[in-house]
């Protein structure tokens, strides 16, 4: 770590917990020197380089456990919190194994960006195929097919037209609806693949209180291996710090359904204009020495008026939602 960002990063972390802490200056910088020591102490631990690209560990061992879950007939399942890299992952996976391989997932992005990574990491384009109308691209020869479920779940034969897939890797696979609904787009994939052992990756592999892997009603057996965000941070994530707002809002009329704020009600009590004024005004001053920042809004309307009182007072920001087509959120990405 360059000692610029050492500096910058104790200045930050002592400013957190005076603020958030209530902390006399003393105790914070105490508390922002221990965190330091963590930071450092791991600063060298090993890295395994495959391919041109860098493992961490736990990447590595998330590698191993899912090959030594294959190994033994199962259906792994590995949950990787966000940020986690699971890009790397598939592509080491992919680099691993013999045979042609599937990887399905439901976003154009995620696409994308995991066969990109694969074509980097094996330094051979030629074995990495898209098959996405979204992206315009419909390969089927490649040993490896990265393809949007909407696009293949009714294509199973044509992709298997050049060989059948022997694994298929699911990105994302708490979306993967129960064997039970024989009307899913997964259940066609699945039922297309009937040899191929099945691996999926999510950060979030347990939905109310129920995972995606068990008993018989279950596309996957196992979880067999878990890097949460606890595990990870400080030396690979940042760390999730809570800011207690400035500003007071009356969430007394926001009614509560399953445990969750209704988001109509939600969006209408934060976008009050005093409440909306000064949230963009408390967001502006702690994200003063930040280069880029995101924002997580209510909802369509509430993101909508964030981003015009960001404009409002010479903040260029884009606007990500999803009642705008892919052209628009792109140019707001970029």
């Amino acid at each position: 770590m360059r000692r610029v960002d050492a500096v910058y990063l104790f200045d930050e972390r002592a400013a957190i917990a005076e603020y958030d802490g209530y902390l006399s200056r003393q105790d914070a910088e105490a508390q922002a020197h221990a965190y330091m020591d963590v930071v450092f102490s791991r600063q060298n631990a090993p890295r395994i380089v495959c391919g041109g690209f860098t493992l961490r560990p736990y990447q590595l061992e998330a590698q191993e456990a899912i090959l030594a879950s294959l190994e033994r007939a199962e259906h792994p399942v590995a949950a990787l919190a966000t940020g986690a890299g699971k890009s790397l992952i598939i592509a080491a996976l992919c680099a691993s194994l013999e045979g042609r391989i599937l990887v399905v997932t439901h976003r154009k992005k995620l696409l994308a960006q995991n066969s990109q990574t694969l074509a980097q990491y094996l330094g051979m384009s030629e074995e990495v195929g898209v098959y996405s109308a979204g992206l315009q691209q419909r390969d089927t020869k490649q040993r490896v097919i990265f393809g949007g479920v909407q696009s293949i779940y009714k294509r199973m034969d044509e992709l298997q037209q050049a060989g059948n897939f022997a694994y298929v890797l699911v990105d994302e696979c708490h979306l993967c609806p129960a064997p039970s609904e024989t009307m899913s787009m997964y259940f066609y994939v699945f039922a297309g693949l009937r040899v191929a052992r099945r691996v999926g990756f999510s950060a979030t592999p347990s939905r109310m209180g129920v995972s995606v892997w068990g008993d018989e009603d279950k596309w996957f057996t196992h979880c067999v291996y878990n890097a949460g965000i606890a595990q990870l941070t400080p030396e690979y994530l940042a760390p999730l710090v809570g800011v207690l707002s400035a500003q007071d809002v009356d969430l007394s009329a926001v009614r509560v359904q399953a445990g969750e704020f209704v988001q109509r009600d939600a969006s209408q009590a934060m976008s009050e204009e005093r409440v909306a004024r000064a949230a963009v005004a408390e967001m502006c001053e702690l994200a003063t020495h930040r280069k880029k920042w995101a924002v997580f809004c209510c909802d369509i309307a509430h993101t909508r008026l964030i981003g015009d009182l960001l404009k409002d007072i010479g903040i260029p920001c884009g606007v990500l939602v999803s009642d705008q087509d892919c052209a628009g959120n792109d140019t707001a990405l970029a």
